[in-house]
């Protein structure tokens, strides 16, 4: 260990913002190719704001292995922690697996 390859890999996405929602529909879809079953994927929830920073409302981690594992397209609800690990709200995500493009 401790070489760069030991790094996380870090994708960053942003949605389009859905404004003055207390129940916001995003139904956007993004591409991951994950090298290792062990990674996790941190998906963070902000509330916007146009006077002052955008406030983070909370995240939620998934392992690679365990959404490959349950992946079946089906839409599931996964639970928003804050920072005091307190439940924050509740995200409905589905997962679906494509095998990847072969390189010519």
């Amino acid at each position: 260990g401790g070489g760069a390859k030991d790094l996380p890999v870090v994708h960053s996405f942003r949605t389009e913002t859905v404004p003055r929602s207390l129940t916001p529909e995003w139904n956007e879809a993004f591409v991951l190719t994950p090298h290792n079953l062990e990674d996790r994927l941190d998906l963070e929830v902000w509330d916007y704001d146009v006077v002052e920073d955008d406030d983070i409302m909370g995240s939620v981690a998934c392992r690679i292995g365990d959404i490959i594992r349950h992946c079946d397209g089906v839409q599931r609800w996964y639970n928003i922690r804050n920072a005091n690990h307190l439940a924050a709200g509740r995200l409905s995500i589905r997962f679906e697996i494509s095998e990847p493009h072969e390189k010519h």
